[in-house]
This record gives structure tokens, sequence and C-alpha cells, in this order.
């Protein structure tokens, strides 16, 4: 099986399991692991957010790198490829031995006479490629919409932590705290919000880690990033947007959460490799000279926020900007990066992750690393 075989056949699984149809995840999960040799792996702790996980998640793993921990980074989006399903430190996993896994995976399903669902499929999938390399320590992130019982019946809610979505309603966040997390993590938006949150929080004995909006601090735009104080600590991280500082601040608890579940880790690791984890939403400078932003629409957020964060970014630049977003024809886009290259403007390349990133690609050989 080649690799986009392999997508095929997870995008033909369906998203939930047909009522009164057990699809047997453990015995197909033993069965697997016995074919490719895997004594078994399981995750220690999954982790939950909003439109911040994939950053959160990231930034939790590499901390876990920095403090001495083989850990590996589980995306369970259904829409991500299988190519993007594991990510060990910075690097994936080729792409042969993840169609191998996927094989066996149906070799096994077909056998056995189950269908498993995409999201039982990934986590196999992935349970697997970590454990063919003895890891332990894996991150799972995915959005708390999601978050189901029955996937609770495969990932056990003893070793959850939920970072709760900044734009959840104080219903829907006690509604995921009561799927049986551990832990939870959120910023609420005022004194109710924080009220309800710790009362449902008390109800079922999780413990609730706050995030206090009032104590960040300093915050200063640079060209590298944005660098704010916390209760009395220097933070500094690579976004643009003002999102990033409660992503970040997130990432920083959840390495809290880490060292209570035993890990050698603490928050002075993840302030060390903040600078380093890639941001891949809001605005972030790409190219300092010639000047290149992009600007990513992710997960709904409102384009008054990117467009904020977007007008922060050029008036620190002293440059006005020449957006080319998904409704420009791409004639256009030589005529404005023709008057990025001669200084007269900024470039904006704005629009989904996927618009940005492949018109990010063409315009590579022209990009230059945003020194100072």
């Amino acid at each position: 099986m080649k690799l986009h075989t392999a997508n095929k056949y997870l995008s033909s699984l369906p998203q939930r399991a047909e009522k009164g149809i057990a699809t047997r995840f453990d015995a197909l999960r033993e069965a697997v692991l016995t074919a490719l040799g895997i004594e078994g792996v399981s995750p220690v702790l999954l982790t939950v957010s909003g439109e911040e996980h994939s950053y959160v998640c990231r930034a939790a793993v590499a901390a876990l790198v920095h403090a001495g921990h083989r850990a590996a980074l589980i995306c369970l989006d259904p829409s991500a490829p299988a190519e993007e399903l594991v990510r060990l430190g910075q690097s994936s996993v080729a792409d042969d031995e993840v169609a191998e896994v996927v094989t066996v995976i149906r070799r096994m399903a077909s056998a056995l006479g189950v269908t498993p669902t995409l999201i039982e499929a990934k986590i196999l999938c992935a349970l697997a490629l970590c454990g063919r390399r003895g890891l332990k320590n894996i991150i799972l992130g995915f959005d708390p919409s999601r978050v189901t019982r029955a996937f609770f019946d495969i990932i056990p809610p003893s070793r959850t932590v939920a970072l709760l979505p900044s734009e959840a309603s104080a219903a829907d966040s006690a509604a995921i705290v009561r799927k049986g997390v551990l832990e939870v993590i959120s910023a609420p938006r005022g004194e109710d919000e924080y009220r309800a949150i710790s009362a449902v929080c008390a109800a079922v004995n999780c413990r609730h880690s706050v995030i206090s909006r009032s104590a960040v601090a300093s915050s200063a735009f640079t060209y590298r990033g944005i660098e704010f104080s916390y209760k009395e600590r220097q933070y500094a991280l690579r976004g643009h947007s003002e999102s990033m500082i409660t992503a970040a601040l997130s990432a920083v608890l959840t390495a809290c959460a880490l060292e209570r579940r035993g890990f050698k880790i603490n928050e002075a690791d993840v302030r060390a490799i903040l600078p380093n984890v890639a941001v891949e939403y809001g605005c972030r400078i790409v190219s300092y000279n010639p000047c290149i932003v992009a600007a990513v629409y992710r997960n709904g957020a409102p384009s008054s926020q990117i467009d904020g964060d977007l007008e922060r970014i050029c008036a620190h630049l002293g440059k006005a900007v020449r957006v080319f977003s998904v409704r420009e024809d791409i004639a256009e886009l030589d005529a404005a990066f023709q008057a990025c290259r001669d200084g007269e403007c900024a470039l904006c390349v704005k629009g989904d992750a996927g618009f940005v990133r492949n018109t990010l690609k063409a315009l590579s050989e022209w990009i230059a690393p945003p020194v100072k």
C-alpha cells in the first residue's frame, strides 16, 4: 500500500461507530500490535484544547524533549493526512512506515470482521508508530468538540488534561469537564464564567488551573514575535497575535500538569523552548527583507482579530501593506511581490493555512529569514 492509498482508506472510514455495532477496538489493537511485533504502548497524557491546541501540544512535546524525555505528538485532526499524524520532536514519520502500519490495520480489521472509526484507526496507527520506537511519553492533541464518551473507552480519562477553548461557553466547558478529565486549564473571561467552571470541576473532583489575564504585563511587539511578563517571569514567543499569549501560558500550565503527573519537567523548560516553537496560525513575519507577512485564518478565528494583529505588525514595520488573498488572481502576485522587493510595501499573504503555505512556497527562493 502506498501513502495515497493509506489516506484513501482512512478517509473511507466512518466518523462514528454504527449504533448497536461494537468496533471491538481492544481486539483490533491487540491484533495489530502483535502483527507488528509491538508489546504494547498507551498514551500517558491526553491534551485537549481549542484553536491553539496544536501549538500548545507541540510546545509540551518540545518541553519534554528539552527536559530529557523521549516524546511524540499525535494529531488527531480528522482532516489531516496520515503523514501528519505523528511528529517525533520536529520530524514526521517516514511515509513508507505510515503506509505499512495502515496496511496492517486494514488487514487485521478485515480478518476480525470489524470496521474501526476514523479516529480509532488514527489512534491505533499512531500508537503503533510510537510503539515501534519504545515511546511512552505521548501527547495527543485534538479539538474538544470531537471528544465523546466513546473516545474515553480508548483513552482513559484518568490520563486527561483539558485546555478549554477561549471561545467555549460555560455550558460547553461544563460538558467537556463532565466527560471525565483529570485537570482543566482555562482563561475565564469573567467572574461568572470562572465560578461556573470551578463549580463543575469541584463537583467531579477535577483540578482547575486558571490563566489570569490581569497578570499579563509588559507585553511588547518585536520583529521576532511577542515578549511579555506573567507573574514576574519573562516570556518570548514567535507569534504576533495577542491570542498567542494565552496559548503560551496554556503550554506553561500544561507543563505544570505534566510535572504533577510525575514527569521531570517544569515551567522553565517551556520558557526555554517557546521562542523556537513554530506558529501555524494568526500573523507572523516570514521574511524581513523583502518584508513578507503571513496572516492565516484558522478554526473560525474572527477576521477582525487577524486584521488587528496585521495592523500592529504594519505599525511596527513602518510600512504600508499590500494584501494578496484567496480572492486575488494569481497574476496579481507578481506585481504585489515586485512592489515588496522594491521596498514600497510589505506583502501580506492572507487566507487559510493551505493557501498561505502554497503561496509562500511559490515565493520561497526569494524569502530571506527575518533577521534584525
